[in-house]
């Protein structure tokens, strides 16, 4: 069954993007369960996130969705350096590459993101089917749209 509780964090540097990004996992959550109980942190860099994500780590029910670039925030940590320093903590949650480049896409499944959402974002349909897949344990291979 899918997770009622579910920390959902979004790292975008920025706002209007984050914004999409909630959007559309709350839209999705619609159809998920029946009492969702999703809350949701945003951060404009990596290194403002990597506090919480140290205390998640070792959580299931948590959705990570990372852009690849974020110094226009003020951030020096890429998506992929992300990526590499939540493998070393052994992140346990669902990652999502939202950099909207294709190529650093490939790259970011590569460094353990599950899936791989454009920009623009993919429809509710597809965000609901992906988080379904991961949370429900049925994820085997990575999808990108």
């Amino acid at each position: 069954a899918f997770p009622n509780n579910l920390t959902v964090v979004v790292v975008d540097d920025s706002a209007i993007n984050r914004r999409c990004v909630i959007r559309s996992i709350r839209s999705a959550s619609k159809n998920l369960c029946t009492t969702s109980n999703f809350s949701f942190i945003e951060f404009e860099t990596v290194e403002n996130a990597q506090p919480q994500l140290l205390r998640l780590a070792s959580e299931t029910n948590v959705c990570l969705t990372l852009d690849q670039s974020l110094e226009s925030r003020g951030g020096k940590l890429t998506g992929s350096d992300a990526l590499r320093w939540l493998n070393e903590i052994n992140f346990s949650g669902c990652i999502i590459s939202a950099s909207g480049d294709a190529e650093m896409g490939h790259i970011h499944t590569r460094l353990g993101a599950h899936f791989v959402w454009g920009k623009p974002l993919p429809p509710v349909r597809v965000v609901e089917a992906d988080l379904r897949l991961f949370f429900t344990g049925r994820f085997t291979e990575v999808h990108q749209q």
